[in-house]
Formats: structure tokens, sequence, C-alpha cells
């Protein structure tokens, strides 16, 4: 679906390894598309950074800054086809008067919606400064307050906030007199410093992009850019060898019948570069670069292997917490099979309790029984033996009359 822009920075796909603060032209092969505008070419655009090739890349439109608009086709048109009007306020390839706009995507037909541009001028565009919506520099990038902040000060939020931060990702939080903080969201075009690592951080409508070869747009105010690869007559682009320590002090008056691969005619040349800077470094300057950037990939290699160690060690552990978690799960359910054998044998021991508290009761009731039985012999014997001694007492006084019991 098409879309408009209401800014005049405008981020595009680009076509090649692109310089910041080239003039670009829209590609004619592919949809929001920028490539370098050449000599004698028309250009669309300033790149406000360095992109590489097939990377978003912003824009600073040169007609106006109105940004981009969505218009409707009277017909097929192709990409990057100036339009003109047409009627019922449509537009069209069709030439009528002066072009009005540069389709950035092609029409299919009558009635297809587009996005497109302002024609711009020719040559480089308006005098002044090219540059974007710059805000004041910030201390840091974090995820949370750092906690030294005062008053005034500024912090870009970073993925993964959190505490007063949740949610502010890519904001640009201002800490407040009264110890809050407020948050502004961040527009396609922004652009500012941070502090802590004094790089400038652009943008692009989805994500802050870090640069630290931006250049200050105040500074280029007035200067007159100078591109030494596009207007050299016979110096082949992309191919900076073919002029080292060449000769000479105006590369784009004094280009004429040069040739590309020999440097040896043109030893020793000094010229401005198209970013502004007053020479070329030096080659001591240039191999102190080149023993930064060095010394910076041994960093990033012996980090990367450092980290490569940690996702191996991550990796081990990962596996022996997985090992660990099915040993783990393993006793669990024995100690659940264990638990339910207690519960069946808790429920035996309950029944046997039962059982041998009812046999208690029945046995203490015929000791009762037994001892009531033996009070009663007891008592009986008792009687028998008063029986016993009063018939031997009887039986000794019939003798002492004489009588006797019959043998």
């Amino acid at each position: 679906m098409s879309s408009q822009k209401d800014t005049g920075v405008v981020t595009f796909t680009a076509g090649e390894a692109l310089e910041p603060w080239r003039r670009v032209r829209l590609s004619a092969a592919t949809e929001k598309t920028v490539v370098y505008a050449d000599a004698g070419e028309g250009a669309d655009g300033i790149t406000q950074m360095r992109a590489a090739d097939t990377a978003r890349v912003p824009v600073k439109l040169l007609k106006g800054g109105a940004g981009t608009y969505k218009v409707e086709a009277a017909g097929g048109i192709s990409i990057n086809a100036k339009v003109y009007g047409a009627a019922a306020g449509k537009v069209s390839e069709t030439v009528s008067g002066e072009a009005v706009f540069k389709a950035l995507e092609a029409a299919s037909g009558s009635g297809s919606i587009i996005e497109a541009i302002e024609v711009a001028e020719s040559g480089i565009g308006g005098g002044g400064a090219v540059g974007v919506d710059w805000q004041e520099s910030v201390l840091d990038r974090l995820t949370t307050p750092g906690g030294s902040e005062v008053a005034g000060n500024r912090i870009l939020v970073i993925t993964a906030a959190s505490g007063v931060f949740a949610g502010q990702e890519d904001s640009i939080a201002i800490l407040e007199q009264d110890a809050s903080w407020t948050f502004i969201a961040p527009t396609e075009g922004m652009a500012t410093r941070v502090e802590a690592e004094d790089v400038l951080y652009f943008y692009d409508g989805s994500a802050w992009v870090g640069n630290a070869h931006i250049a200050d747009p105040a500074a280029c105010a007035g200067q007159t850019a100078v591109d030494p690869i596009a207007d050299a007559a016979g110096i082949t682009a992309g191919n900076p060898g073919a002029c080292a320590g060449q000769t000479g002090v105006d590369p784009i008056a004094d280009a004429a019948g040069i040739t590309a691969g020999t440097p040896g005619a043109m030893a020793g040349i000094t010229f401005t570069h198209s970013w502004n800077d007053s020479t070329d470094p030096s080659a001591a300057e240039g191999a102190a670069i080149i023993a930064d950037l060095d010394a910076a990939k041994t960093a990033v290699d012996a980090n990367k292997a450092e980290v490569d160690k940690l996702v191996t060690d991550i990796t081990s552990a990962q596996a022996a917490i997985a090992a660990n978690n099915t040993t783990i799960e393993a006793t669990v359910d024995d100690a659940a099979a264990l638990k339910t054998a207690v519960d069946a044998n808790k429920a035996e021991i309950d029944k046997s309790v039962t059982d041998l508290t009812s046999a208690q009761a029945a046995i203490v009731a015929n000791n009762t029984t037994i001892e009531a039985t033996v009070d009663d012999v007891v008592a009986l014997k008792t009687a028998i033996d008063a029986n016993n001694a009063a018939i031997d007492s009887l039986l000794a006084q019939l003798a002492a009359v004489g009588f006797h019991a019959a043998s």
C-alpha cells in the first residue's frame, strides 16, 4: 500500500554503497531506491549518512523538503517517471505543461494510488546547509536511568527498557525539575549525539542508527560540494588507486586527458573531498586509521571467540539442566509412587489399630467376667468349707452320744 511521509527527510533503499552528503537520484529500475546522481544528472535529494548497498539511507529531498505525496494516476506510470497534471486532478506520464511529480513506484493503470515526490531542480538543490531534524544531545543510551542525572539531562531509551523507562524504547527521556521523566517519541529524520559514545544517531523510521561520520550541517553552510570521482573526466569511479600520488591542484578543472591507471603521471595530487574536508588524509594518518581498524577487528574477533565459547558453555549448561530436569522428574515420579504405597500401608495400619482396639476391649470385658467368676468360685469354696465344718461338728456330736453312722 502506498504511503505519504510528511517530512523533508525520507528513507530509501541504497542502490549502491553511498557516502553522506552526496547527491542522489531515484533508480529507474527499482522502486524507492536511490543511486548517485552523476555529472549532468538531476538530483532528487542529498544523503544524510553513510549506507551500504541495499541498506536503508535517509535522504533530504531537494524540492521544498515537503516530504512525499500520495496521488491518483490517470493511467500506467513507470517507476521514476516525471508525471504531469491530468484531468479530474489525476496525474499522468503524458506531457502537459510542467512536470509536477516524480513517481516513487509504478502505477498499473487509472485509479492506482502511488507515492511521489516533487520534481527537484537540477544540480545540487537550494543553497544553505543540508541536514536533519537535529535534537539536543543525550548523555547516554540506557534501559533505565543511571541514577546520577540532574534536571534537564536527556537519555536515549533503548530496547529492554525497564522501570520508569518501560515501554518507551527509542524515545528521548528528559528529567524534569520535579524528578519526573517526560518522553519525546522519535520521528523519521530525527538525529542526536550520544555524549558517552561521541557518536551521532539518526532515526530512520524504525530504529536509531549510529554513524560516527555524520557531519554537523552548520559546518557545511555555504560550501560547494566537489565530487572528483563523478566530475573528473577520464577518472574511473570507484577506483581511488587510479589517482594515488597524482599531481595537480584541481582535479575538476585539470582532469582532462588524465587516464585512469597511470598514477605516475600525477604524483602528489591534493584535492577537496565531497564531504568538505580541506585535504586528503596523509599517509601516516591513513596508516593510523588502518592500524586502528585492524586493532578493532582483532578485538572484535577476540570478542567473537569469547561469545562463541560462552554460547558453547550455555549450550552445555542447558544440556546438563535438561538431564537434571529428567532426573528430578523421575525422582518426583518415584516419590509419588512411594507416597501412594505409604498411604496404602497407613490405611492397613489404621485398620489394624482399629481391630486391636476392638480386641483389647473384648479382652478387658472377658477379664471382668473371669474376675467375677473367680470371686463366685471363692465364695462357693468358702461356703463349702463352712458346710464341711458344720458336718464335721455334727458328726462329732453324734459320736459323743454313741451314735455312729452306718458303715
